[in-house]
Formats: C-alpha cells, structure tokens, sequence
C-alpha cells in the first residue's frame, strides 16, 4: 500500500471552514446523530485517514472502513453518507458494495460522493454504475476544495435526514395501521361476542315461552276436563229430573258449563 494521499484536497489559505460556534455546534450534533455517520471507503494510499481527519476537524461523525464485509455492514447500519474514490468503487469489493446498496428498504436512498479523477467518459461511466445501485450521486473531480467536500457532505446529511423522517413517518403509519386494524378486530370480535349472546338468548326467551305455553295449556286441559265431568253430572241429573221446572235450571247450569268450556277449547288453539 502507498503511504502518500492520493486525495489531493485544496485547503482554502489562512481561514477556517467555519468559526469556532459553527465548529462547536456541527461537533454537537455530529456527535449526537449517529445515524449520520460519514463511511470512508478509499483503499489508495492515505487517502481515507485524510479525509477523516478533515472532517473530523469539522465535528462530522466518520467512519473508516477497509473489506468489503465491514463496508457492507457499515453501510446497512445507520450510515449518514458513504464517501468515497473511483478506485474503491471499481475494485472487487465495489460490487458488493454495490449489492449491498441495492437491499436497502424503500425509504433509504443512502448519498454516495464519489472523488474522480478521470474524463468525461469515465465519469459518466460510474455516475451508471453508481446511481444503479444508490440513485443518490455526487461526484467530485480531484483535486477537490475543502470548502467543496464539507458543503457536499452537508448537503448528503441533510438529504440523509430527510430520508429519515420518512422513514419515521412510514413507521408511525405502519404503527397506527397496526393499531387501526387491532381496533377493528377488536370491535369485529366484540360485535360477534354480542351477537351470539342475542343468539342465546333469544334461544333461551323462546324456550322459555314454550315451556309456558305447555304449562298453560295444561292447565287450560285440567279445566276443561273438569268442565266437561260437571256437564256429564249435570246431565246426568238433568235425566233423573222428572219435574219439569226442575229440570230448566239444570238446563241453565249444563249450558253455561259448555260455553265454558267452548272458551277453553278457543284459548287452547291460539
């Protein structure tokens, strides 16, 4: 591996990229979002620990990453931007780099800046090759300004930021379409419970009613019965009567028993 930096940055002379409260708070906040941290893949020379150190200078939030296995995972796992060389992007482990790029979930769309160094042709060449995978490019031909990297690396946070308030949003609507539906099953259930209980108890109300329309008709049978016995007794004795004004008032008696009876027999049959 080459020890010099093939990074080729130009430093604006005798002033800061930013003053120190700028300084102070990029450093804050950097510090706080860990989601937002900067991925350094440049496998030529220096010229990954170059650029770490100039954006750490700056509060950013790097991270260095060398095989292709810790890239991947480095960039699956809460990275805020990827940053890096052609060369990177064009070796073997660039494809699975790139693969890696390609499962991200449909609200992700991670930054790519890429530092070129070569013609027309060739970046147009990895501007496909990269927004195939990424959809978000940048790129940069070396040598690259210092103010030039840090307001592109500004713009690919905030870019990155805004993917995460989708994805917060997406998350809340997933969770409140959790929520609705457990509602709805909640209450679909609740309505099914009350209607079997109106089930049963309509069962139980019509056999209730059954039972006491047995019992009553019963009892209208017992009557009857007893009406029907007295009719016969009075008859009975209406025959052994030979005086005929006694026989008019035992006459009376066996009608009013059978009109009697005529009204339980109609009773009966509602």
């Amino acid at each position: 591996m080459q020890s010099r930096s093939n990074f080729n940055f130009r430093a604006p002379a005798a002033k800061p990229l930013t003053n120190d409260t700028t300084h102070d708070a990029l450093a804050r906040v950097s510090r706080m979002q860990k989601n937002e941290r900067v991925i350094i893949i440049a496998p030529v020379g220096q010229d990954a620990a170059a650029m770490a150190a100039l954006l750490d200078t700056q509060g950013f939030e790097t991270q260095i990453c060398n095989g292709s296995v810790e890239c991947s995972r480095e960039v699956i796992d809460r990275a805020g931007a990827l940053l890096l060389t052609e060369e990177a992007l064009e070796s073997p482990p660039g494809s699975l780099l790139l693969d890696a790029l390609k499962t991200q979930p449909p609200w992700s769309e991670l930054p790519l800046i890429i530092l070129t160094s070569g013609g027309e042709s060739r970046r147009a060449g990895l501007l496909n090759l990269a927004v195939a995978a990424a959809g978000s490019v940048t790129l940069l031909e070396r040598p690259v300004g210092t103010l030039t990297l840090m307001r592109s690396v500004q713009v690919a946070l905030r870019s990155r930021r805004r993917q995460y308030q989708v994805r917060n949003l997406v998350s809340q609507l997933a969770d409140l379409n959790q929520t609705l539906e457990q509602r709805v099953a909640e209450r679909t259930a609740k309505a099914v419970e009350q209607a079997e209980k109106l089930r049963l108890l309509s069962t139980q109300l019509s056999l209730a009613e059954e039972a006491e329309r047995r019992r009553i008709a019963e009892m209208l049978h017992e009557d009857l019965q007893q009406l029907l016995v007295a009719a016969r007794l009075q008859l009975a004795a209406l025959c052994r009567t030979p005086d005929t004004s006694e026989r008019e008032p035992i006459a009376r008696e066996i009608a009013d028993v059978l009109e009697r009876s005529f009204k339980l027999t109609r009773s009966l049959s509602v």
